[in-house]
């Protein structure tokens, strides 16, 4: 429904593995953003997927990522 507020939460795939942010409630028209700190590396060069799950719609994904 156009206008309505959704609950989402933000991720990302790296290596086979999928993380997640803490679920939230975003409002039509605003912006939300994540972002996440890691150790590896090589983290740069290993492919990476942003992830945004929708509550009732499922997954939306950025393209991917890499070197």
């Amino acid at each position: 429904m156009s206008g309505s507020s959704i609950t989402a939460k933000l991720g990302y795939t790296y290596k086979g593995t999928t993380y997640w942010g803490s679920t939230f409630t975003q409002a039509s028209g605003t912006t939300k953003t994540n972002t996440w700190s890691r150790n590896d590396y090589d983290w740069v060069c290993n492919s990476t997927v942003g992830i945004m799950n929708v509550s009732g719609q499922g997954n939306f994904q950025t393209p991917v990522a890499s070197c």
